[in-house]
Protein backbone atom coordinates (compact mmCIF):
# COMPACT_ATOMS: atom_id res chain seq x y z
CA UNK A 1 0.00 0.00 0.00
CA UNK A 2 1.15 3.44 -0.96
CA UNK A 3 0.61 6.83 0.82
CA UNK A 4 0.38 9.97 -1.33
CA UNK A 5 3.52 10.95 -1.85
CA UNK A 6 4.02 7.40 -3.15
CA UNK A 7 5.77 5.71 0.36
CA UNK A 8 5.15 1.75 1.09
CA UNK A 9 3.18 2.29 4.24
CA UNK A 10 1.69 -1.64 4.34
CA UNK A 11 1.21 -4.43 2.05
CA UNK A 12 -2.42 -5.86 1.91
CA UNK A 13 -3.38 -9.46 0.38
CA UNK A 14 -6.19 -12.02 -0.05
CA UNK A 15 -6.04 -15.40 0.93
CA UNK A 16 -8.72 -18.07 -0.58
CA UNK A 17 -9.18 -21.57 0.98
CA UNK A 18 -8.38 -24.34 -1.98
CA UNK A 19 -8.31 -27.28 0.19
CA UNK A 20 -11.47 -28.70 -1.43
CA UNK A 21 -10.59 -27.74 -4.75
CA UNK A 22 -7.09 -29.67 -4.19
CA UNK A 23 -9.19 -32.92 -3.15
CA UNK A 24 -11.04 -32.64 -6.35
CA UNK A 25 -7.99 -32.21 -8.29
CA UNK A 26 -6.54 -35.08 -6.75
CA UNK A 27 -9.56 -37.43 -6.93
CA UNK A 28 -10.16 -36.62 -10.30
CA UNK A 29 -6.32 -37.39 -10.89
CA UNK A 30 -6.56 -40.88 -8.99
CA UNK A 31 -9.65 -41.94 -10.70
CA UNK A 32 -7.69 -41.86 -14.23
CA UNK A 33 -5.15 -43.87 -12.29
CA UNK A 34 -7.25 -46.12 -10.90
CA UNK A 35 -9.34 -47.11 -14.26
CA UNK A 36 -5.37 -48.16 -16.21
CA UNK A 37 -4.93 -50.29 -13.30
CA UNK A 38 -7.70 -52.39 -12.70
CA UNK A 39 -7.93 -56.25 -12.36
CA UNK A 40 -8.99 -57.93 -15.17
CA UNK A 41 -10.91 -60.27 -13.30
CA UNK A 42 -12.40 -57.87 -11.12
CA UNK A 43 -13.01 -54.41 -12.54
CA UNK A 44 -16.72 -54.13 -11.38
CA UNK A 45 -16.08 -54.66 -8.14
CA UNK A 46 -13.13 -52.05 -8.00
CA UNK A 47 -14.89 -49.63 -9.65
CA UNK A 48 -17.76 -49.74 -6.95
CA UNK A 49 -15.50 -49.83 -4.22
CA UNK A 50 -12.95 -47.25 -5.69
CA UNK A 51 -16.31 -44.54 -5.78
CA UNK A 52 -17.52 -45.50 -2.16
CA UNK A 53 -13.78 -44.49 -1.03
CA UNK A 54 -12.44 -42.12 -2.90
CA UNK A 55 -16.33 -39.83 -3.09
CA UNK A 56 -16.74 -40.84 0.27
CA UNK A 57 -20.54 -41.62 -0.44
CA UNK A 58 -22.38 -44.77 0.78
CA UNK A 59 -23.21 -46.67 -1.78
CA UNK A 60 -21.99 -46.66 -5.68
CA UNK A 61 -23.03 -49.31 -8.62
CA UNK A 62 -22.84 -50.17 -11.62
CA UNK A 63 -26.14 -51.39 -13.66
CA UNK A 64 -25.97 -53.17 -17.16
CA UNK A 65 -29.37 -52.82 -18.96
CA UNK A 66 -30.99 -56.34 -19.27
CA UNK A 67 -30.41 -57.81 -23.00
CA UNK A 68 -34.24 -59.39 -22.67
CA UNK A 69 -35.79 -56.10 -23.84
CA UNK A 70 -37.58 -55.82 -20.34
CA UNK A 71 -36.83 -51.81 -19.11
CA UNK A 72 -34.75 -53.32 -16.28
CA UNK A 73 -31.89 -52.83 -14.81
CA UNK A 74 -29.04 -55.81 -13.29
CA UNK A 75 -26.56 -54.77 -11.47
CA UNK A 76 -22.98 -56.49 -11.93
CA UNK A 77 -21.40 -54.76 -8.78
CA UNK A 78 -22.49 -52.44 -5.82
CA UNK A 79 -20.90 -51.51 -2.69
CA UNK A 80 -22.22 -50.42 0.31
CA UNK A 81 -20.61 -48.59 2.83
CA UNK A 82 -17.28 -50.42 1.67
CA UNK A 83 -18.89 -53.93 1.28
CA UNK A 84 -19.93 -55.33 -1.86
CA UNK A 85 -23.39 -56.53 -1.72
CA UNK A 86 -25.44 -59.18 -3.47
CA UNK A 87 -26.52 -58.12 -7.30
CA UNK A 88 -29.87 -56.49 -7.22
CA UNK A 89 -32.65 -56.23 -10.23
CA UNK A 90 -34.98 -53.57 -10.57
CA UNK A 91 -37.59 -51.72 -13.10
CA UNK A 92 -36.35 -48.00 -14.05
CA UNK A 93 -39.90 -46.91 -13.47
CA UNK A 94 -39.74 -44.82 -10.71
CA UNK A 95 -36.14 -44.50 -9.91
CA UNK A 96 -33.65 -41.70 -10.97
CA UNK A 97 -31.77 -44.18 -12.98
CA UNK A 98 -34.90 -43.67 -15.78
CA UNK A 99 -33.28 -40.11 -16.73
CA UNK A 100 -29.90 -41.66 -16.64
CA UNK A 101 -29.83 -44.74 -18.87
CA UNK A 102 -29.81 -44.24 -22.59
CA UNK A 103 -29.97 -40.22 -21.71
CA UNK A 104 -27.38 -38.18 -19.86
CA UNK A 105 -26.14 -37.34 -16.61
CA UNK A 106 -28.52 -37.10 -13.82
CA UNK A 107 -27.85 -35.28 -10.29
CA UNK A 108 -30.21 -34.54 -7.39
CA UNK A 109 -28.27 -33.19 -4.41
CA UNK A 110 -30.84 -33.49 -1.92
CA UNK A 111 -34.62 -34.79 -1.27
CA UNK A 112 -34.51 -37.95 -3.30
CA UNK A 113 -36.71 -39.31 -1.42
CA UNK A 114 -39.37 -36.79 -2.02
CA UNK A 115 -38.68 -36.99 -5.37
CA UNK A 116 -39.40 -40.49 -5.88
CA UNK A 117 -41.38 -41.26 -3.46
CA UNK A 118 -42.25 -44.58 -4.71
CA UNK A 119 -37.81 -46.35 -4.92
CA UNK A 120 -38.18 -48.12 -1.55
CA UNK A 121 -34.96 -48.85 -1.81
CA UNK A 122 -34.04 -45.14 -1.46
CA UNK A 123 -36.02 -44.59 1.91
CA UNK A 124 -34.56 -48.10 3.31
CA UNK A 125 -31.11 -47.06 3.40
CA UNK A 126 -31.75 -43.36 4.47
CA UNK A 127 -30.49 -42.15 0.70
CA UNK A 128 -31.00 -38.20 -0.36
CA UNK A 129 -28.74 -37.32 -3.18
CA UNK A 130 -27.90 -39.43 -6.39
CA UNK A 131 -25.41 -38.92 -9.36
CA UNK A 132 -25.56 -41.34 -12.03
CA UNK A 133 -24.06 -41.39 -15.81
CA UNK A 134 -24.73 -43.33 -18.53
CA UNK A 135 -23.03 -45.71 -20.74
CA UNK A 136 -23.12 -46.62 -24.26
CA UNK A 137 -21.36 -49.34 -26.75
CA UNK A 138 -18.90 -48.37 -29.66
CA UNK A 139 -22.58 -48.05 -31.91
CA UNK A 140 -24.16 -45.81 -29.35
CA UNK A 141 -26.77 -48.17 -27.93
CA UNK A 142 -27.41 -47.83 -24.41
CA UNK A 143 -25.97 -50.48 -21.30
CA UNK A 144 -26.28 -49.58 -18.19
CA UNK A 145 -25.02 -46.81 -15.91
CA UNK A 146 -22.46 -46.06 -13.08
CA UNK A 147 -24.08 -44.08 -9.91
CA UNK A 148 -23.31 -43.12 -6.65
CA UNK A 149 -25.87 -42.32 -3.76
CA UNK A 150 -25.68 -40.60 -0.43
CA UNK A 151 -27.46 -40.27 2.59
CA UNK A 152 -26.36 -36.51 3.21
CA UNK A 153 -26.50 -33.60 0.58
CA UNK A 154 -23.93 -33.91 -2.17
CA UNK A 155 -22.54 -30.67 -3.58
CA UNK A 156 -20.40 -29.88 -6.80
CA UNK A 157 -22.70 -31.65 -9.35
CA UNK A 158 -19.87 -31.00 -12.40
CA UNK A 159 -17.10 -32.46 -9.94
CA UNK A 160 -19.53 -36.08 -9.67
CA UNK A 161 -19.65 -35.88 -13.85
CA UNK A 162 -16.13 -35.69 -14.25
CA UNK A 163 -15.27 -38.72 -12.01
CA UNK A 164 -18.14 -41.06 -13.18
CA UNK A 165 -17.49 -40.04 -16.94
CA UNK A 166 -14.05 -41.27 -16.38
CA UNK A 167 -15.40 -44.80 -14.86
CA UNK A 168 -17.80 -45.35 -17.06
CA UNK A 169 -16.28 -45.13 -20.11
CA UNK A 170 -13.89 -48.05 -18.71
CA UNK A 171 -16.90 -50.04 -17.55
CA UNK A 172 -18.79 -49.47 -20.87
CA UNK A 173 -15.26 -51.27 -22.83
CA UNK A 174 -15.36 -54.33 -20.40
CA UNK A 175 -19.35 -54.82 -20.98
CA UNK A 176 -18.75 -54.39 -24.68
CA UNK A 177 -15.92 -56.75 -24.85
CA UNK A 178 -17.62 -58.89 -22.64
CA UNK A 179 -20.67 -58.76 -24.65
CA UNK A 180 -18.31 -59.47 -27.90
CA UNK A 181 -16.75 -62.62 -25.89
CA UNK A 182 -20.32 -63.67 -25.30
CA UNK A 183 -21.14 -64.25 -28.83
CA UNK A 184 -18.07 -65.17 -29.67
CA UNK A 185 -18.15 -68.30 -27.38
CA UNK A 186 -22.04 -68.75 -28.47
CA UNK A 187 -20.84 -69.06 -32.26
CA UNK A 188 -18.12 -71.24 -31.65
CA UNK A 189 -20.19 -73.55 -29.89
CA UNK A 190 -22.76 -73.88 -32.41
CA UNK A 191 -19.98 -74.61 -35.06
CA UNK A 192 -18.80 -76.82 -33.14
CA UNK A 193 -22.55 -78.58 -32.52
CA UNK A 194 -22.62 -78.87 -36.12
CA UNK A 195 -18.90 -79.52 -36.75
CA UNK A 196 -19.27 -82.41 -34.03
CA UNK A 197 -22.63 -83.58 -35.66
CA UNK A 198 -21.86 -84.03 -39.53
CA UNK A 199 -21.86 -87.00 -40.82
CA UNK A 200 -19.16 -86.21 -43.35
CA UNK A 201 -15.93 -86.52 -42.24
CA UNK A 202 -14.50 -82.76 -41.10
CA UNK A 203 -11.13 -81.56 -41.11
CA UNK A 204 -10.13 -77.99 -40.30
CA UNK A 205 -6.43 -77.07 -41.50
CA UNK A 206 -4.17 -73.81 -41.16
CA UNK A 207 -2.00 -72.46 -42.87
CA UNK A 208 0.41 -71.96 -40.15
CA UNK A 209 -0.07 -74.83 -37.95
CA UNK A 210 -1.93 -77.71 -39.88
CA UNK A 211 -4.54 -79.91 -39.20
CA UNK A 212 -5.64 -78.22 -36.09
CA UNK A 213 -9.55 -79.94 -35.43
CA UNK A 214 -11.38 -83.50 -36.57
CA UNK A 215 -14.97 -84.28 -36.24
CA UNK A 216 -15.98 -87.30 -34.93
CA UNK A 217 -16.80 -88.68 -38.22
CA UNK A 218 -13.22 -88.04 -39.20
CA UNK A 219 -11.61 -90.32 -36.68
CA UNK A 220 -14.52 -93.21 -37.56
CA UNK A 221 -13.38 -92.93 -40.80
CA UNK A 222 -9.97 -92.78 -40.83
CA UNK A 223 -8.94 -94.90 -37.62
CA UNK A 224 -7.40 -92.36 -35.70
CA UNK A 225 -8.20 -90.66 -32.87
CA UNK A 226 -7.72 -86.67 -32.06
CA UNK A 227 -4.30 -86.59 -30.60
CA UNK A 228 -3.30 -88.78 -33.42
CA UNK A 229 -5.03 -86.95 -36.16
CA UNK A 230 -3.43 -83.46 -35.05
CA UNK A 231 0.19 -85.16 -34.90
CA UNK A 232 -0.20 -86.73 -38.62
CA UNK A 233 1.29 -85.27 -41.82
CA UNK A 234 -1.58 -84.79 -44.02
CA UNK A 235 0.47 -86.95 -46.61
CA UNK A 236 0.02 -90.36 -45.21
CA UNK A 237 -4.06 -89.80 -45.64
CA UNK A 238 -3.16 -90.14 -49.19
CA UNK A 239 -2.51 -93.17 -51.27
CA UNK A 240 1.02 -93.46 -52.74
CA UNK A 241 -0.06 -92.37 -55.87
CA UNK A 242 -2.81 -89.67 -55.06
CA UNK A 243 0.17 -87.72 -52.92
CA UNK A 244 0.42 -84.94 -55.85
CA UNK A 245 -3.11 -83.82 -55.04
CA UNK A 246 -2.34 -83.45 -51.39
CA UNK A 247 0.21 -80.42 -52.74
CA UNK A 248 -2.45 -79.06 -55.19
CA UNK A 249 -4.84 -78.64 -52.12
CA UNK A 250 -2.46 -76.99 -50.32
CA UNK A 251 -1.90 -74.60 -53.12
CA UNK A 252 -5.83 -74.41 -53.48
CA UNK A 253 -5.57 -73.32 -49.79
CA UNK A 254 -2.86 -70.71 -50.06
CA UNK A 255 -4.71 -68.90 -52.77
CA UNK A 256 -7.93 -69.16 -51.47
CA UNK A 257 -8.97 -71.71 -53.91
CA UNK A 258 -12.19 -73.74 -52.86
CA UNK A 259 -11.83 -77.34 -54.84
CA UNK A 260 -13.36 -80.68 -54.80
CA UNK A 261 -12.07 -83.90 -55.82
CA UNK A 262 -12.31 -87.54 -56.04
CA UNK A 263 -9.13 -89.09 -54.70
CA UNK A 264 -7.67 -92.19 -52.70
CA UNK A 265 -7.49 -92.39 -48.98
CA UNK A 266 -5.32 -94.56 -46.72
CA UNK A 267 -7.07 -95.23 -43.58
CA UNK A 268 -4.91 -95.65 -40.02
CA UNK A 269 -4.42 -99.67 -40.91
CA UNK A 270 -3.28 -98.85 -44.49
CA UNK A 271 -7.01 -100.09 -46.09
CA UNK A 272 -7.30 -97.82 -49.11
CA UNK A 273 -10.91 -95.98 -49.89
CA UNK A 274 -12.38 -93.69 -53.18
CA UNK A 275 -12.88 -90.07 -51.49
CA UNK A 276 -14.58 -87.04 -52.29
CA UNK A 277 -13.41 -84.17 -50.81
CA UNK A 278 -14.56 -80.56 -50.89
CA UNK A 279 -12.21 -77.73 -49.77
CA UNK A 280 -13.83 -74.69 -48.81
CA UNK A 281 -11.50 -71.72 -47.97
CA UNK A 282 -12.17 -69.39 -44.94
CA UNK A 283 -10.81 -66.99 -42.42
CA UNK A 284 -10.95 -67.99 -38.45
CA UNK A 285 -9.68 -65.58 -36.02
CA UNK A 286 -8.60 -63.25 -39.56
CA UNK A 287 -5.85 -65.94 -40.23
CA UNK A 288 -6.60 -68.31 -43.63
CA UNK A 289 -8.42 -71.79 -43.21
CA UNK A 290 -9.51 -74.74 -45.33
CA UNK A 291 -12.08 -76.83 -43.90
CA UNK A 292 -11.73 -80.20 -45.64
CA UNK A 293 -15.09 -82.32 -46.45
CA UNK A 294 -14.53 -85.84 -46.44
CA UNK A 295 -17.29 -88.71 -48.00
CA UNK A 296 -16.35 -92.17 -48.49
CA UNK A 297 -17.55 -92.77 -52.21
CA UNK A 298 -16.16 -96.57 -52.28
CA UNK A 299 -19.87 -98.30 -52.83
CA UNK A 300 -20.75 -95.46 -55.51
CA UNK A 301 -17.54 -96.27 -56.77
CA UNK A 302 -18.14 -99.87 -57.27
CA UNK A 303 -21.61 -99.05 -58.46
CA UNK A 304 -19.92 -97.31 -61.45
CA UNK A 305 -17.59 -99.88 -62.14
CA UNK A 306 -19.98 -102.67 -62.30
CA UNK A 307 -22.48 -100.11 -64.88
CA UNK A 308 -19.50 -99.42 -66.95
CA UNK A 309 -18.74 -103.33 -67.08
CA UNK A 310 -21.87 -103.92 -67.45
CA UNK A 311 -22.67 -101.58 -70.61
CA UNK A 312 -19.31 -102.96 -71.56
CA UNK A 313 -20.55 -106.22 -72.10
CA UNK A 314 -23.72 -105.65 -73.62
CA UNK A 315 -21.64 -103.36 -76.46
CA UNK A 316 -19.75 -106.34 -76.96
CA UNK A 317 -23.28 -108.45 -77.32
CA UNK A 318 -24.59 -106.13 -79.13
CA UNK A 319 -21.44 -105.33 -81.73
CA UNK A 320 -21.11 -109.72 -82.07
CA UNK A 321 -24.82 -110.17 -82.97
CA UNK A 322 -25.30 -111.60 -86.17
CA UNK A 323 -29.13 -110.03 -86.40
CA UNK A 324 -29.25 -106.27 -86.87
CA UNK A 325 -29.83 -104.30 -83.63
CA UNK A 326 -31.26 -101.45 -84.02
CA UNK A 327 -32.94 -99.33 -80.69
CA UNK A 328 -34.95 -96.17 -80.50
CA UNK A 329 -35.65 -93.88 -77.73
CA UNK A 330 -40.02 -92.61 -76.83
CA UNK A 331 -39.22 -89.63 -79.55
CA UNK A 332 -38.35 -92.27 -82.61
CA UNK A 333 -34.61 -91.12 -82.36
CA UNK A 334 -32.04 -94.02 -82.83
CA UNK A 335 -29.83 -94.71 -80.20
CA UNK A 336 -27.97 -98.00 -80.95
CA UNK A 337 -27.24 -99.24 -84.10
CA UNK A 338 -24.69 -102.62 -84.45
CA UNK A 339 -22.28 -103.37 -86.95
CA UNK A 340 -24.32 -106.16 -88.73
CA UNK A 341 -26.73 -102.96 -89.36
CA UNK A 342 -24.04 -100.77 -90.69
CA UNK A 343 -23.45 -103.64 -93.33
CA UNK A 344 -27.11 -104.75 -93.59
CA UNK A 345 -28.25 -100.81 -94.57
CA UNK A 346 -24.87 -99.28 -95.52
CA UNK A 347 -25.18 -96.83 -92.94
CA UNK A 348 -22.23 -95.89 -90.07
CA UNK A 349 -22.90 -95.86 -86.45
CA UNK A 350 -22.09 -92.45 -86.47
CA UNK A 351 -24.39 -91.52 -89.35
CA UNK A 352 -27.54 -92.56 -88.14
CA UNK A 353 -27.42 -91.89 -84.28
CA UNK A 354 -29.59 -89.00 -82.71
CA UNK A 355 -31.96 -89.65 -86.32
CA UNK A 356 -35.45 -90.77 -86.56
CA UNK A 357 -35.77 -93.87 -87.53
CA UNK A 358 -38.54 -93.43 -89.94
CA UNK A 359 -36.90 -91.07 -92.24
CA UNK A 360 -33.33 -92.81 -92.22
CA UNK A 361 -34.76 -96.43 -92.59
CA UNK A 362 -38.55 -96.30 -93.03
CA UNK A 363 -39.76 -96.00 -97.02
CA UNK A 364 -41.49 -92.59 -97.07
CA UNK A 365 -44.46 -94.68 -98.14
CA UNK A 366 -44.82 -97.04 -95.48
CA UNK A 367 -43.52 -93.81 -93.03
CA UNK A 368 -46.54 -92.40 -91.47
CA UNK A 369 -48.22 -95.73 -90.74
CA UNK A 370 -44.88 -96.68 -88.90
CA UNK A 371 -45.49 -93.51 -86.86
CA UNK A 372 -48.84 -94.48 -86.33
CA UNK A 373 -48.36 -97.78 -85.71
Amino acid sequence: LLDRDGNIYGIGGISSDITAYLKREATLYQAGINVSSLSPDNVYDEVTAGLVESLGVKMAFIGRLREDGSDEIQTVSACLEGQIIEPMRYALDGTPCKHVVGKQYHYIGDRLTEIYPDDGMLADLGLVAYAGYPMFDSAGAPLGLVAVTHDEPLRQPDFYEAVLKIYAIRVAAELEKERSDKALRASEEQYRGIFNASADALMFWSNQEGLVAVNPAAEALYGYDREEFLLLDGRVLMREDHVDQFEKFARYALDGTNFQERTFNVRKGGSVFAAEVHGVHMLYQVEPHVLTIVRDISEQVAQESAIKASESRLRATIESALDCVICMDADGNITEFNHSAEITFGLTRERVLGYPLAEILIPERFREAHRQG
